[in-house]
Parts: C-alpha cells; sequence; structure tokens
C-alpha cells in the first residue's frame, strides 16, 4: 500500500531538517515489501481495517503516513520500504496498540506482528534492550576483520582521510546483513575493501528486546578498527 499526501509534506520538511545526513544514507537504494499483522487480544482475531499508520524512519527522521489500511488476509503490507530502522505505530479507534521497532534489510525478517488492546489497565510495558555486538568482543573483531586483508589493503584504509563509519544490519539469527556507509563519497575501492573485511567477521549476536533477539544494527568507526 501507498502512503497518503501527506507523506509529501514530511518528507520535504525532513529533508530541509536533516540536510546532509539524509543525502548520505539515501545512497543506499536497496528496497523491500514489509508485511505487519494486528492480533486483538479480546476478539482473539487478526484487524483487517486500521485508521491510520505511521511509519517513521530511525535513521533519517522521515515520516510516512498510511491511511484506512484494509486487508483481507489480515496481513497489512507496505511496499518499496529503503533499508533501515523503523518504528510503525498504527491506530484504530477504540484499541491501543503499541508500537513496534525493526529493520528492513536483505536478511532481516521484513515482518512485524503486533497486539491490540481495548485497555492496558494493569498491563506494564517494559521495554528492555540490548543493542548487537560482537559476541568475541571488539578486540576479535579487530582481529577478524584485518585477517581479510592485506597489510597493503589496510594501509590503504588507514591512509583515507574519511571518518569511515558505517552502519551494520545484523539479523536476530546472528547474520551480518547490509552494510551502510556513512559518507556517500566513499570510492568504491575503499567500500570495497571494508565489505571484504566484515565479511570475515562471524561471531555478531543480535538485539535482544523484551527477552526475544530482533533485527537492527550496530554503529561501527572502521577507521579505529583498522587503527
Amino acid at each position: 500500500m501507498k502512503p497518503s499526501s501527506n507523506y509529501f509534506v514530511r518528507t520535504l520538511a525532513c529533508l530541509l531538517l536533516c540536510g546532509a545526513s539524509c543525502i548520505s544514507f539515501a545512497q543506499e537504494t536497496k528496497k523491500f515489501d514489509v508485511s505487519f499483522v494486528v492480533f486483538n487480544t479480546v476478539s482473539k482475531k487478526y484487524l483487517k481495517q486500521l485508521d491510520s499508520v505511521v511509519l517513521r524512519n530511525d535513521l533519517t527522521g522521515d515520516e510516512w503516513i498510511y491511511d484506512n489500511m484494509q486487508t483481507k488476509d489480515s496481513i497489512f503490507k507496505m511496499e518499496g520500504i529503503e533499508l533501515s530502522k523503523y518504528r510503525i505505530i498504527p491506530y484504530q479507534k477504540g484499541m491501543i496498540i503499541p508500537f513496534v521497532d525493526f529493520s528492513a534489510c536483505t536478511f532481516c525478517r521484513n515482518k512485524v506482528n503486533m497486539i491490540a488492546y481495548t485497555s492496558t489497565t494493569n498491563k506494564i510495558f517494559d521495554r528492555v534492550f540490548i543493542g548487537p555486538h560482537y559476541d568475541k568482543g571488539f578486540d576479535q573483531l579487530v582481529k577478524d576483520f584485518s585477517a581479510a586483508l592485506t597489510k597493503d589493503e589496510i594501509k590503504t584504509l588507514n591512509k583515507t582521510e574519511n571518518k569511515l563509519k558505517v552502519k551494520c544490519f545484523i539479523t536476530a539469527d546472528e547474520k551480518l546483513s547490509d552494510i551502510v556507509f556513512d559518507q556517500a563519497d566513499l570510492s568504491e575501492e575503499i567500500k570495497r575493501l571494508i565489505r571484504k573485511g566484515f565479511a570475515n567477521t562471524k561471531a555478531w549476536k543480535p538485539a535482544i528486546t523484551n527477552g526475544k533477539p530482533y533485527d537492527d544494527y550496530i554503529s561501527l568507526s572502521v577507521a579505529k578498527i583498522v587503527d
């Protein structure tokens, strides 16, 4: 389903406010179809209609509004969602639907499960969060990354004047998915070397929220890894 006309207003506002950070992230053109379901705890059935849904990009601040979403099979769909982390906030009259954070990436589930209540009395929403990390620590990450590169390739990364900051998307099943470069002007050779290094990192652990693993990203400085 496509967003409403409010999308254009929101996007323009974000471009004016976010400036270079939005443009930098826009280098990634991968897009995905994301689906979500909303379980009604009272009727014990999945909702087939929502008054509106707000989708907010965690990295750029962009916001889209989907009005009057409907589905026949209880699965709501959003098409052409760019590689990023998002917050989805559904609204339905008479229902309370807590927001959910999720990531859209190559190896991500790209599916979201949500719950609708008529009342939150006696319910506690405690969002305990642990971010993605490298299981054997930063020193091992440095060793694994560097082991994939030659001395000359490491020197090439060291010589660059760029800060070489990236966002690595780590899936709930411990896979390194996509790598997003914070700077849009990096050369293809530098990007290739960074990808080559990260391809040798195999000990990723996913983010944890409320005791369950989920898809998320970790921000890293490649300059510190090869320093």
